[in-house]
């Protein structure tokens, strides 16, 4: 980026491009610049999908997976009944699959 803004200082130095015209051109390379930057951190911002579940007995798991890994979520859940062995995985099953339906609309 930083040849371009040479370019058009050149330009003015040279006489093709008025000091207006130059200021416009640079007022727009920065603005997309700008919008370039926040799309790349937004894209490259982990999306994480977290997860909270609590007994009566106070036996609590908190899960926290990036998004991209999220049917692995549904597939380990057997392994919470070890741990919690009351718990009811048919319904928390259903729920994140509704749930990673729901994220995927999005």
């Amino acid at each position: 980026m930083k040849e371009e803004f040479i370019r058009v200082i050149n330009l003015v130095k040279d006489g093709k491009l008025t000091p207006e015209q130059a200021a416009e051109l640079i007022e727009t390379m920065v603005s997309k610049i700008s919008v370039e930057e926040r799309q790349a951190n937004q894209s490259s911002r982990k999306k994480l999908i977290k997860m909270e579940i609590r007994s009566e007995k106070g036996d609590n798991i908190d899960i926290q997976l990036p998004l991209k890994m999220s049917k692995l979520l549904t597939l380990s859940l057997a392994v919470f009944k070890e741990k919690i062995p009351d718990i009811d995985l048919n319904l928390i099953s259903k729920q994140v699959e509704e749930a990673l339906e729901h994220l995927e609309s999005l």
